[in-house]
């Protein structure tokens, strides 16, 4: 993100998991909710994986995909312990 917070090191148990995803949203929001949301509308000019194609993003587009694949994995994961039995999934807190 070019907001010198490099790699976060977490440890690879569920509460570490749990740290470093709480950690990861905290510096999402506070990254685009930067300078009163600036860098939402600011255009990121990158390649798709070939480094060839032109992509051009805006801050919005991003946190609409982050958004979006988190609720893709979310879902998958609910899938998977309703296939092994689980009938009372509790949903995620809104505020961790």
């Amino acid at each position: 993100m070019g907001d010198g917070g490099g790699r976060p090191k977490y440890r690879p148990d569920r509460d570490g998991l749990v740290e470093a995803l709480r950690l990861s949203a905290r510096r999402l929001v506070t990254f685009f909710e930067a300078d009163d949301g600036r860098k939402m509308a600011e255009v990121y000019e990158t390649t798709r994986s070939d480094d060839v194609t032109p992509v051009v993003w805006t801050g919005r587009d991003r946190v609409l995909y982050l958004t979006d694949h988190e609720v893709h994995h979310r879902a998958k994961i609910v899938l998977a312990l309703r296939q092994w039995g689980f009938g009372d999934i509790p949903p995620m807190p809104l505020d961790w």
